[in-house]
């Protein structure tokens, strides 16, 4: 049992808070963090969809909080966003400080992040663009994945789910990346 606070129906550009649904209704659930894209609620046995594959970003960026008072609203916001699907959140495993890297389809999502981090939770961040044009999820074992060389053109990073990834500045590197080290795979598409 999960008690919803406010559910409603949108329609156009209306919305009706309800008391009831049934199978087939399309619902707004606000969500305070016990939902994931893809969820779905049922009575009864459990209900298993494919997986959705997530997106193949083009555009990277490191995000930086410029108030370190703000710390916790900063990691809860980008947590926030990512839960949304707005972004995906890195993290370069042999960079000396730790800063998320954001990976997003088009450019005009950092600028969202960034308004939705001010507005929302009162965190100003400066965003510094990556060279790197490609992200490929890594396959293989963790060792043979700590083992691949550290360049500036390929960062090997872990995602939120502490999945593997490498970014790639171009072509050339991922097919020389894939050539030389034959232990590991580099895989365009994840399913969460």
């Amino acid at each position: 049992m999960m008690k919803l606070l406010r559910p409603y129906k949108p329609f156009a550009n209306e919305r009706e808070i309800i008391d009831e649904a049934f199978a087939g209704d399309v619902l707004g659930i606000p969500n305070n963090g016990d939902f994931a894209i893809g969820d779905s609620l049922c009575q009864g046995a459990p209900i298993r969809f494919a997986s959705l594959p997530r997106f193949q970003p083009e555009h990277f960026a490191l995000l930086r909080n410029t108030d370190l008072n703000k710390q916790k609203q900063f990691a809860k916001g980008l947590s926030q966003l990512e839960n949304e699907g707005a972004v995906q959140v890195m993290y370069n495993i042999n960079a000396f400080k730790r800063e998320p890297i954001l990976a997003v389809v088009g450019q005009l999502q950092f600028d969202v992040v960034q308004a939705r981090l001010k507005a929302e939770y009162n965190v100003p961040t400066e965003l510094e663009r990556l060279p790197h044009v490609m992200m490929r999820w890594i396959k293989g074992t963790d060792k043979a994945i700590e083992e691949l060389p550290s360049r500036s053109e390929v960062i090997i990073a872990r995602d939120s789910r502490d999945g593997w990834v490498a970014l790639f500045s171009t072509p050339f590197f991922l097919k020389y990346f894939a050539d030389k080290n034959p232990d590991v795979q580099f895989v365009e598409i994840s399913e969460s």
